[in-house]
């Protein structure tokens, strides 16, 4: 599922999902500059779409390492 809060924080920057939806993607980066952050909006349609999640899913694993 879509969500906005999928985002990934790094310091003060935060990577924020994007889609293909313009006026709510701007919504989104306004919502978290209003907190302070330096925003960067990241296309993740597509592996939101089919399975892979948005920016915190996909780097929340950490590959094996047998």
């Amino acid at each position: 599922q879509r969500s906005y809060v999928n985002s990934l924080q790094i310091n003060d920057t935060i990577y924020v999902p994007q889609y293909k939806n313009a006026l709510e993607n701007k919504v989104a980066l306004k919502v978290y500059e209003s907190l302070g952050f330096k925003v960067i909006g990241i296309d993740t349609t597509y592996t939101s779409d089919y399975g892979g999640g948005a920016l915190h899913c996909l780097t929340k694993t950490y590959p094996s390492f047998k």
